[in-house]
């Protein structure tokens, strides 16, 4: 019927085959993540585990 919206969630369409499951992951900050392991910069690890904004962290520096 016209006027209803009509909305499909994606993660329905994929279904685990048996005895398997679908992770799901966030991968935002993954190369700054990384870039901090590869370096060991110990301040931007630690930037980056306090839950803040990194880069507003790393531009008011």
């Amino acid at each position: 019927e016209r006027g209803i919206p009509f909305s499909v969630s994606m993660r329905h369409a994929f279904v685990p085959f048996p005895g398997g499951l679908i992770l799901a992951a966030d991968y935002s900050q993954l190369e700054l993540r990384i870039l901090a392991h590869l370096s060991g910069d110990c301040r931007l690890i630690q930037a980056l585990n306090s839950g803040t904004d990194v880069f507003k962290s790393i531009a008011a520096e």
